[in-house]
């Protein structure tokens, strides 16, 4: 079909096009003028999202958080946040509610959840360009409901956010509290497998991961060694009184570069305290006793230390294992009690900012939308009807009507002209 014999069908069925267009402009206006008016009130809150967590220090990334914004404004609409509206306004108590719910034709959708849909159909939530604050509207017949429900939208909103943090939080505090209960037993069994190898091997690892014989022969090459003295058992003097000097000077000699607990001075002490006891008991023997003799300490001492050093390796990485499980223990504790402080806690990440009040005036009107929309839709329902009955009903208007129906052109009378 060509652009003519379209425009020549369009002309012959101008009034059937006129009278649809007519029709339909008339049915929008219709619409229009009888479409009752709404109202919108609007609420804000402030979405504390540069800010760093009060408990944790965490500041969420700024790709997150332009994420974290529009995320916002969809669960403002979701079942979670209008459920609780409808809990707070008690409209499921409600008996007219009810026998609408009855009338209509989602019977077979959760009461509650009819009532919540309601709600998010009038719901309008925006962000203002370059900030954190939410806009929360709401759409109603009158100006004092629309400022009450989007009020209550809002502290829903507040609510559900408080409740979702803390329920997250008291997830993961479990979460924590399980593996720590783990990281204990390994903790457990670490050391009691470190404390039964130094106990069957003698080996007792002090400070900075070294032995005590290690210590000892530091501390006593480290000192000068005292001459060896002979004390007679017999005869005139006190054997003791000799021995428990001796012990005295190298006693002092240690305390000099050793602390108070080192094992070499415990051991220095327990020996005076056995000569000190003999002494009282039995009033001194008559067998000499050779006091000093530093230099055979400090070869026993190395000898000692080289014998077990295969041992000692052992037990430091028997130590290294428990310090691991130690410093894993003291961190996932420290983030437990995190957790556990946020699930106790009643910071939301929303501040709420200016109350709805009620618009002094509707909605801007959809009367041109709805207009201009019905004088398309009556005109391309015109052009429609006009072409199904002329391809119905064909016609022979013009030479082009012979060609598409292949019928041979005999001659053309032209139409007459009176001038």
């Amino acid at each position: 079909m060509s652009l003519q014999q379209f425009l020549r069908i369009l002309w012959v069925w101008r009034w059937t096009i006129v009278i649809a267009t007519a029709a339909c402009l008339l049915a929008g206006s219709m619409v229009a003028l009888l479409r009752p008016k709404t109202y919108t009130a609007e609420s804000r809150v402030m979405l504390d999202v540069l800010k760093p967590d009060p408990i944790t220090g965490d500041v969420i990334s700024s790709s997150f958080a332009r994420a974290y914004v529009p995320t916002q404004t969809e669960l403002i609409r979701d079942y979670r946040v209008t459920g609780r509206v409808v809990d707070s306004l008690g409209w499921t108590k409600s008996p007219a509610l009810r026998e609408d719910y009855e009338a209509s034709d989602k019977r077979g959708v959760d009461f509650r959840r009819w009532l919540a849909e309601q709600v998010s159909d009038g719901i309008k939530a925006y962000n203002i360009e370059g900030t954190n604050v939410l806009v929360i509207g709401y759409s109603a017949g009158d100006p004092e409901t629309a400022a009450k429900m989007a009020d209550v939208v809002r502290n829903a909103y507040s609510e559900e956010s408080l409740a979702s943090r803390r329920a997250e939080a008291a997830e993961d505090a479990q979460w924590f509290e399980r593996q720590l209960g783990e990281v204990r037993n390994k903790l457990a069994g670490a050391e009691q497998l470190k404390t039964a190898f130094e106990r069957a091997n003698n080996i007792v690892l002090l400070d900075k991961d070294v032995d005590a014989d290690a210590a000892r022969l530091q501390a006593l090459s480290g000192q000068a060694p005292p001459p060896a003295s002979v004390v007679s058992g017999g005869g005139g003097g006190n054997p003791a009184a000799g021995q428990l000097a001796a012990i005295d000077a190298k006693i002092a000699a240690a305390s000099a570069s050793l602390g108070p607990n080192h094992p070499v001075l415990q051991e220095l002490r327990q020996q005076r305290a056995t000569v000190a006891a003999t002494a009282r008991a039995g009033g001194g023997g008559s067998a000499p006793v050779v006091i000093g003799g530093g230099g055979g300490d400090v070869a026993a001492a190395r000898a000692k230390v080289l014998a077990q050093r295969d041992k000692v390796e052992e037990a430091k990485r028997l130590q290294a294992d428990v310090s691991v499980l130690r410093d894993q223990y003291a961190k996932m504790a420290a983030r437990a009690a995190d957790r556990r402080q946020q699930a106790a806690s009643k910071e939301s990440g929303i501040t709420l900012l200016d109350s709805a009040v009620p618009p002094r005036a509707s909605d801007p009107p959809a009367s041109i939308v709805i207009i201009l929309g019905s004088l398309g839709l009556g005109l391309g329902l015109g052009v429609l009807i006009s072409l199904v009955i002329e391809l119905l009903y064909r016609r022979v208007r013009g030479p082009e009507d012979l060609k598409s129906l292949k019928v041979p052109l005999l001659g053309a009378v032209a139409a007459p002209s009176y001038t």
